[in-house]
Formats: C-alpha cells, sequence, structure tokens
C-alpha cells in the first residue's frame, strides 16, 4: 500500500496520532514523483475530504500546501448541467470530461 492510499485510509480517523500519521503522508506525498492517474483521483478525492475535516491547523497547511502543487485533473466531481456551464465560464479551458468513466 502507498502513501496515497494509506492517507485515503486514515482519512476519516480523527484524534492526535491519526492527525499525525496524516501529517507524516501529506509530507511523504509532497516528495514523490507525479502519482499515476488512478492515485491522483484518490488523491483529489481525499485531500477534498481531509479540507472539509482538518484535523489542525498543522495539517490543513500541509493539505493546502500538496493542493497547490497537484495538476486540476487531480479533482473529479459529478455536476449538473447548469453547474458545468457556469464553471466552464469562470474557468474557461480548465475542466475536462473524463469520456473513459462515463457508462452511459
Amino acid at each position: 500500500m502507498n502513501a496515497i492510499q494509506k492517507l485515503h485510509r486514515r482519512s476519516r480517523e480523527f484524534g492526535k496520532a491519526p492527525a499525525l500519521s496524516k501529517l507524516r503522508l501529506l509530507r511523504r506525498i509532497a516528495r514523490m514523483p507525479k502519482p499515476g492517474k488512478r492515485d491522483l483521483r484518490l488523491l483529489g478525492e481525499t485531500l477534498d475530504f481531509l479540507r472539509a475535516y482538518p484535523d489542525n491547523a498543522q495539517v490543513l497547511h500541509e493539505i493546502r500546501s500538496l493542493v497547490d502543487h497537484l495538476p486540476a485533473a487531480s479533482t473529479v466531481y459529478e455536476y449538473s448541467y447548469a453547474v458545468l456551464r457556469r464553471l466552464v465560464e469562470l474557468h474557461p479551458g480548465e475542466l475536462e470530461i473524463e469520456w473513459n468513466d462515463l457508462e452511459d
């Protein structure tokens, strides 16, 4: 199991020990070479959750620092058409459709 997968597993655990573990994992991930597509997606989802529910200010700082260095493609969401249109207006050229992930 790599550091990204370990961080994902720890993301829903809270307290002093999990916070220290997350901090160490975030720092290790920041030093890793660019992860593959699957790990990058998992990392994006995990960081989104951790940003919403940070353990403390230090963990939040590491999360923000790491997010600033990730490619935009690491965040994947499903939105309504109206929301997507607005996002395209606000961020032209920055959004991408994952056609291979569509089932229908």
